[in-house]
């Protein structure tokens, strides 16, 4: 009998190496610095997780009421719609007053933390890369 306790011992802890192999992956990325590729609808449905992390997210980027957006679709960037969009940091504007990539669809790279108070974001702006649709192909984009 006490063979068989020892053996779902080590059954159990065979469960819970295996089960805590995903976050020991996460775990050492982080440490790296890498950035993690994840989609706009997972920021906007649990930006908790996420929270402090290096990202890499696309959209739309999109301007409402003076603040900056990543939006989820083109229809949502049109009609400036924040609920399916996420915040995103503006440290500036062009010499003409207009934000770069505005209205493009573009893959920001950046961490995402507070942007505005305790609204979380994209904070801080590494890279921004804006793609052209029409010849699929991407070009380096100068955000502020």
């Amino acid at each position: 009998m006490r063979r068989t306790n020892r053996k779902l011992s080590v059954n159990t802890w065979a469960v819970v190496l295996i089960s805590s192999l995903p976050f020991a992956g996460v775990a050492v990325a982080e440490e790296q610095g890498e950035a993690r590729e994840v989609s706009l609808a997972q920021l906007i449905v649990n930006p908790l997780l996420f929270e402090g992390q290096r990202v890499v997210a696309r959209g739309y980027l999109m301007d409402a009421g003076g603040l900056t957006y990543l939006a989820l679709t083109r229809e949502a960037s049109q009609t400036r719609d924040v609920a399916s969009s996420v915040p995103v940091a503006r440290t500036g504007k062009s010499s003409r007053g207009e934000v770069p990539c505005l209205g493009g669809y573009v893959t920001l790279t950046g961490r995402f933390d507070e942007v505005w108070g305790e609204i979380l974001g994209i904070a801080e702006i590494e890279r921004a890369v804006i793609w052209d649709l029409e010849k699929g192909r991407p070009r380096e984009c100068r955000h502020p």
